[in-house]
């Protein structure tokens, strides 16, 4: 018996024995075969990995296993088997196909397009499955500056005010969509005076569709970055730039100052209470050069000193 998305199965004497979730609840499609299999398992023990293959047609018994696992992907002609075994419908099936290759997608704008494909069928899926809402604050670049500059100053509903305060300059509908978007995820809200504040509610960027997005917003960071030290005036703009040679340990070292650093950085903005202005603030540490077979001799004693060093920052940032 379906409703509401659910298929339960029950006992003999009426009690539910196992909830079947479709597949538009998940966004993660290992997680489904491993829910799909284990809500079979409980209606019929009988049900097997090998008795999955079989209805798939795969002559590998441990293949749904390993694909759970995450030890084996799958290819277009294995996710049409593993459709036909799971008995999906034409709109189920497509979705599957979607999320099998968001999931496995290599680079970013391939992950980008199939989640652009998942939202399609958002007439289908729950909102909260796909975080579409948490997506599209970091998918536009202008939204989080938004969001501090709309607090700074009394903007009312002047959306061409509020556009053309942002550098570079968002046009007034640009403006508007944010601020709406702003509002219905709770990160401002409007007093009654008509001007903006801030809430205390921000949005965590640990789950699989918010860091996708996050990541295009850290690919406009950097290239605003790259702009500012032309179209900013030095005065009013820091760039700073080291190329280091360091261990492991001294990495880890530098990881814990930096959030140190910026629990530090947050105190000052804290403090304030004179904001006029909206600063981008970017750090990037990243490896330019592979890692060297092994540290010289002489180095040793320098390391274990570094790693007694880093103990110590990871405490101070926690």
């Amino acid at each position: 018996m379906s409703a509401g998305g659910f298929e339960t199965f029950r006992s003999k004497t009426g009690q539910a024995t196992a909830t079947l979730k479709s597949v538009f609840e998940f966004i993660d499609y290992r997680k489904f075969l491993e829910h799909h299999y284990s809500e079979k398992k409980k209606k019929n023990r009988k049900f097997s990995y090998r008795y999955f293959a079989m209805k798939a047609g795969i002559t590998s018994p441990s293949f749904l296993k390993m694909v759970i696992d995450g030890k084996r992907n799958l290819t277009s002609g294995m996710i049409e088997k593993f459709c036909r075994a799971l008995e999906l419908d034409a709109k189920e099936a497509r979705y599957f196909t979607n999320l099998v290759h968001f999931n496995q997608a290599k680079t970013a704008r391939e992950k980008q397009d199939f989640y652009a494909a998942l939202r399609s069928m958002g007439d289908m899926v729950k909102e909260e499955v796909l975080r579409i809402n948490q997506y599209d604050y970091f998918d536009k670049w202008y939204t989080p500056i938004l969001r501090e500059l709309l607090c700074l100053g009394d903007f009312q509903d002047d959306s061409d005010l509020l556009g053309r305060s942002v550098v570079p300059p968002v046009s007034p509908s640009e403006a508007k969509e944010a601020v709406q978007l702003l509002l219905k995820l709770g990160l401002v809200s409007r007093k009654d005076n008509g001007r903006y504040v801030q809430t205390k509610l921000a949005i965590a960027a640990d789950d699989t569709v918010v860091s996708m997005s996050l990541r295009t917003y850290q690919e406009y960071a950097l290239e605003h970055a790259k702009r500012s030290m032309y179209d900013i005036d030095k005065q009013v703009r820091h760039l700073s730039t080291m190329v280091l040679g360091v261990s492991p340990a001294a990495y880890g070292a530098m990881v814990a100052e930096i959030a140190a650093f910026k629990d530090r950085i947050k105190a000052i903005v804290h403090r304030d209470e004179a904001g006029s202005r909206v600063y981008q603030f970017t750090l990037a540490l990243f490896p330019v050069s592979k890692e060297t077979e092994s540290p010289r001799p002489h180095t040793i004693e320098k390391i274990e000193k570094i790693e007694k060093h880093a103990t110590i920052g990871k405490a101070a940032a926690t």
